[in-house]
């Protein structure tokens, strides 16, 4: 939550309670919801505190309550872990339904391997040469998973296919990765040095994809292994790249409402075991739009997703908006 109201570098003042209700057994800090948010408890919460755990202190005292609740527990438990599997079977069928339309996995891993090992041979290491490759196989998977963020954040800041250093210093500070005092020193010197490891001018037109993502590997080693800060806990190459992108170009790429956002959406499981409730009576419409003029329903002609469509919406669409739907193949079966 502090995440959407401050940034790195902004002052908080802080107001403390002047009471803190305690254990009356172990005389520690009692937790109550609001702990969990903040360290504001005034008089209403203790209040509220201390009756609650008045009434949990009854329960506890009665035999049959506990009970009760340890069979609601293991009823809610057995519920809980049925709705799961049945939700992920629903997502799982929908995938097998909707391969053609899922990301094309072993193209991705062939793209990003082929990009990595452009850069990864002039990333500085001190670690022998086995642990080395263990790392960057981790790292390789992190970039790997976001892929899609990583490529349409690229072409967003590089239409040209070029990173120019102003468009790079623009892409860290809408990501919001470092504070604005030391935005533009970092950014640079960032970019430079990454132009320095693959013998490039960092004033010329040739930083690449593939320069980007050792880019993002100084950018976390910068931002969370600063061993100047001595408050700052060190973090594993991997697990920095994994908090830059959750905190930072996840984010960025929501800001942006770039497609990928989209795409992690729809495969999502919540969203595809949706999915599975209308697939019969979307099947069945689909064989009977099929059928009209082919016997072995394969395709449906465009102008009969024209129809379908205009029964379904207030608005219908363009010719060259459902151009786009079958050129994107949304239309096939």
């Amino acid at each position: 939550m502090i995440n959407f109201y401050l940034r790195d570098g902004d002052e908080v003042f802080i107001t403390l309670g002047s009471q803190q209700p305690l254990e009356s057994l172990t005389h520690s800090p009692s937790k109550s919801q609001w702990t969990k948010l903040a360290f504001d408890n005034t008089g209403d919460v203790v209040e509220e505190t201390t009756a609650s755990k008045a009434k949990l202190g009854e329960s506890k005292h009665n035999p049959s309550t506990d009970e009760d609740n340890i069979e609601s527990f293991e009823a809610k438990s057995l519920r809980r872990k049925k709705i799961e599997a049945d939700t992920l079977a629903k997502a799982k069928f929908m995938k097998e339904v909707l391969k053609t339309q899922m990301l094309n996995a072993p193209k991705i891993i062939h793209f990003m391997k082929n990009e990595w090992e452009k850069v990864s041979p002039f990333v500085s290491q001190v670690r022998p040469p086995q642990e080395r490759d263990q790392e960057y196989t981790k790292i390789l998977n992190v970039y790997i998973e976001h892929s899609d963020i990583l490529m349409e954040i690229f072409k967003n800041y590089s239409p040209s296919g070029y990173l120019l250093k102003e468009n790079f210093l623009c892409l860290v500070e809408d990501a919001q990765i470092f504070p604005p005092s030391m935005l533009t020193e970092k950014s640079t010197k960032i970019y430079d040095r990454v132009c320095k490891y693959v013998g490039i001018s960092n004033t010329s037109t040739n930083f690449i994809f593939s320069h980007l993502l050792c880019a993002i590997l100084l950018i976390a080693q910068s931002k969370y292994n600063d061993t100047l800060d001595s408050k700052q806990s060190f973090k594993k190459s991997v697990e920095a790249i994994e908090e830059l992108f959750a905190s930072h170009f996840v984010p960025l790429a929501r800001d942006l409402q770039l497609k990928c956002i989209l795409k992690l959406e729809f495969v999502s499981v919540e969203c595809l075991s949706r999915l599975r409730g209308c697939y019969d009576q979307l099947h069945s419409l689909f064989d009977k739009c099929a059928a009209k003029t082919r016997d072995i329903p394969t395709t449906v002609p465009i102008s009969d997703v024209h129809d379908i469509l205009y029964q379904v919406s207030s608005t219908p669409l363009s010719y060259y908006q459902l151009r786009h739907v079958k050129s994107t193949g949304w239309a096939d079966r």
